[in-house]
């Protein structure tokens, strides 16, 4: 499956799982008994609301305009929509109300999982889900821990048992940033809160040391001055739509925070951090300032226009990958061929690629490559097994390109295969060539040059 298309369906998944359409999906009474003093980020979603055919329409017309959506795609998308709908029915039957994610400075990097539910039903199905979800592993460590599922009140936490034991420990605390925050959204579905604590403000004033952005000097005090909450609202009904509000401590500190937020992408942009293609999305969520709050609000239309350049640029990306994986695979085994010959052959190299064939080593179809670019350039008739440095002689290499950048494969002497970009390259051919004038042997230029 193209790889653009396994983006593009994770986007639906991660989007339908998390989009509820109804106004007040959450609100401070109901999350208020597992709020802390250090909670600093809340998700909430209406599990009752969730319109995954509205979700789907939007990405497949987003596809549409991207020139990615085919036949095979839409069959996938059709699946994952049968899957979610399933789950999602699932967890309507149980009677699963509202999910809540929250972190806490005390769990951090973990969250919890508070699933309100209709009272004397059970919730396999959310069990289920979070058994998956602790089967996620990353980098050989799982992706979270959520170790203890206890439901009781007609409500099932999930998390850790240290956080159930706090949070039954502790007395609740008011929060009117979260209250506030939670406001700021109402009419949205899904909402991402984020309240920095007391502790978090000061670990910022303490750790940032002043940034240097585009000539605006940029300290953690700016942080804490220009964030003392953040809402963003997520809401798909006919069309999609979403805000962001920060709230600053007052209005020079927004108008400061405005500034910042400005530079930051100048900075991207300058650095090459970030490409022109995606600018437009820069440029829409640079937001407004209304007395002590920044506020910016995103339409189906301006949303389309910015998920499209980036969209493209996932797909030059993930061409460049699977094109990269074909060229190393394809380089490999002409290079391992290569070296079978020499052990068959008094340690030389075949004079062509061709004596490969002759030889019954590898197919026609082995030395011809399907990627557009050169082919693959042989360099290897005059070595040995018994050359100088055989990890820095280059045996045989294929250039090959995406919307005009140059990529190599190079395949090495001792048997390695390593993907270069051109300076790189360069590099690795003089490095090669002044081998070869050592050894008296001749050296080559790129053929790849016309």
């Amino acid at each position: 499956m193209n790889m653009i298309k396994k983006h593009m369906l994770v986007m639906v998944m991660v989007v339908s799982m998390f989009t509820g359409l109804a106004q007040g999906a959450s609100d401070y009474d109901r999350l208020k008994p597992w709020l802390e003093d250090e909670t600093i980020a809340v998700l909430s979603i209406d599990i009752n609301n969730i319109n995954t055919q509205t979700v789907f329409d939007q990405i497949a017309k987003i596809a549409v305009a991207d020139g990615q959506l085919d036949q095979n795609m839409k069959a996938e998308m059709d699946q994952t929509k049968i899957l979610i709908d399933g789950y999602i029915n699932q967890f309507r039957t149980e009677g699963v109300q509202f999910v809540y994610l929250l972190a806490n400075m005390y769990d951090l990097p973990s969250f919890y999982i508070v699933v309100t539910h209709e009272p004397g039903k059970a919730c396999p199905s959310v069990a289920g889900v979070i058994q998956l979800l602790n089967a996620v592993v990353v980098n050989g460590m799982p992706f979270i821990k959520l170790d203890t599922v206890k439901d009781e009140n007609d409500v099932l936490f999930a998390g850790s048992a240290t956080t159930l034991q706090r949070l039954q420990a502790a007395t609740r605390p008011e929060r009117p940033d979260i209250a506030s925050a939670l406001k700021a959204d109402d009419s949205y579905g899904v909402k991402l809160i984020l309240a920095p604590t007391v502790s978090l403000h000061r670990v910022i004033a303490e750790t940032i040391e002043p940034v240097d952005l585009c000539g605006e000097m940029f300290t953690g005090a700016d942080i804490n001055s220009s964030v003392q909450w953040a809402a963003i609202g997520l809401n798909l009904d006919k069309q999609l739509q979403i805000t962001y509000t920060l709230k600053s401590a007052d209005g020079q500190a927004a108008s400061r925070a405005a500034v910042l937020v400005g530079k930051f992408f100048e900075c991207c942009l300058k650095d090459e951090i970030i490409g022109n293609d995606i600018r437009p999305l820069f440029d829409a969520l640079q937001p407004v300032v209304t007395q002590d709050k920044l506020q910016c609000s995103l339409n189906h239309e301006q949303i389309n226009n910015m998920l499209i350049p980036i969209l493209n640029t996932m797909a030059q990306s993930d061409k460049l990958q699977a094109d990269s994986y074909v060229s190393m695979k394809k380089v490999k085994s002409i290079l391992l061929a290569c070296i079978i010959y020499c052990d068959k052959n008094g340690n030389k190299m075949p004079d062509a690629l061709n004596d490969l064939l002759v030889a019954g080593e590898l197919k026609a179809e082995d030395i011809a490559s399907p990627l557009p670019g050169s082919g693959y350039i042989y360099r290897g008739n005059d070595l040995t097994t018994k050359v100088k440095n055989p990890a820095a002689m280059i045996a045989i290499y294929e250039r090959f390109e995406i919307n005009g950048q140059a990529s190599f494969t190079i395949g090495f002497m001792d048997g390695h295969v390593e993907r270069r970009a051109q300076a790189a390259f360069t590099e690795a051919l003089a490095k090669d060539n002044a081998l070869r004038k050592e050894q008296n042997l001749t050296e080559k230029p790129d053929e790849t040059v016309k």
